[in-house]
């Protein structure tokens, strides 16, 4: 059995901030998947789902490779008191924000879990939470997530990105869930703090590479 949660990019755009800031996250982190999966539990069996599925080992992305990059900018007003002052709001300062977004060449995207094997129970409340999620990353990259007890359907478009050994050349660093994940994020809401600022574990992706005997 696997488990696969799969993401349709509504408008064929993720905007999501990368470690990078000049640099669109690709493909989707893992915990980003999770943390939209939290913002749509109801109740606490939802919550025992996502403690379940935290646990697990660290998927695969699959996911094309070829990217385009759309990049915009403008200026918000921002708290301060001297500096820079905006004529519309006085004693705040205006701040640029620049967004970058990443325009895939197939607009869908596969987390799977190989070994996964979750009970009907756990299945029936991913399946509920991933319906209930209208986007993944910014609340501008709308998406349909859907939950399947099995490997998604290959594309030729997708690229396997599997977690590799640290320092393997042209490795890519994505952040995953671990256990206590959800604890972690119970706790930053709390404090005010948002997701994205709560430290996830870090593991470095990359497709296989062909070996001479592959056909």
């Amino acid at each position: 059995m696997a488990l696969s949660i799969v993401v349709r990019l509504r408008e064929g755009r993720y905007d999501a901030g990368g470690l990078d800031p000049g640099v669109p996250e690709w493909p989707p982190h893992p915990a980003r998947l999770f943390c939209a999966l939290v913002e749509s539990a109801v109740d606490p069996a939802d919550r025992d789902a996502l403690r379940w599925l935290e646990i697990l080992s660290a998927p695969q992305v699959w996911a094309s490779a070829d990217i385009a990059t759309s990049r915009s900018k403008g200026y918000v007003v921002v708290n301060a008191v001297e500096g820079n002052g905006s004529q519309t709001w006085p004693g705040r300062t205006n701040g640029l924000r620049q967004r970058v977004s990443a325009l895939p060449a197939d607009n869908t995207v596969a987390v799977v879990w190989p070994d996964a094997d979750p009970d009907d129970p756990i299945l029936a409340r991913l399946v509920r939470m991933a319906a209930r999620v209208p986007y993944v990353g910014r609340s501008t990259s709308a998406a349909e997530v859907s939950v399947l007890a099995e490997s998604v359907a290959e594309r030729p478009t997708w690229t396997h990105y599997a977690p590799v050994p640290l320092g393997t050349v042209g490795a890519v660093a994505l952040r995953v869930p671990f256990g206590g994940y959800l604890r972690a994020l119970d706790n930053a809401w709390d404090a005010g703090i948002r997701a994205w600022q709560v430290a996830a574990r870090t593991v470095d992706y990359a497709s296989p590479v062909p070996t001479a005997t592959d056909n």
